[in-house]
């Protein structure tokens, strides 16, 4: 079962796939429990895409507080913002696998916004080399988690 048709089996799958979503919601509405019958990709999806919006937020938190609001890490800062731009970047390719394209803007402008908006905050201060790290690790993110989606669909 997958969750996208991407056409090769004459729309077996997204038939399958609306037999069984239609079946979750079923379930959903008549008061029952969710049990595991609940397609596997719709769970794993919906983990993904909400772990990608409290990714995003932390990282707009710990980038727009105020600097002793900031938490720390033994290592740089540089590979803070690289590493947590690289994970939001892989939840939204894994959780967003169809979109791609819209990931990457969004990624990409966030990084953009939130070193821009950093200005206004007295202690903080917005810098085009910060706004490159986050960028390269969201993109490196981005790729890797489209990989990872990408395998998991083939070993399906």
């Amino acid at each position: 079962m997958r969750i996208d048709d991407d056409g090769k089996d004459g729309g077996r799958g997204l038939r399958e796939n609306s037999d069984n979503l239609l079946k979750f919601v079923n379930q959903l509405g008549s008061g029952g429990t969710v049990t595991a019958e609940a397609p596997i990709e719709i769970r794993l999806r919906t983990v993904l895409r909400v772990a990608a919006w409290l990714c995003l937020a932390g990282i707009a938190f710990a980038t727009l507080a105020p600097i002793g609001w900031r938490p720390t890490t033994s290592f740089s800062p540089s590979v803070e913002r690289f590493t947590a731009f690289a994970l939001a970047g892989a939840l939204f390719a894994a959780g967003y696998p169809r979109y791609l394209w819209a990931s990457a803007i969004l990624i990409i402008g966030a990084a953009v916004t939130f070193e821009s908006l950093q200005l206004l905050e007295a202690t903080r201060h917005g810098r085009v080399f910060d706004a490159a790290v986050k960028i390269v690790g969201g993109v490196s993110g981005l790729t890797a988690g489209w990989v990872l989606a990408w395998l998991l669909r083939r070993l399906r």
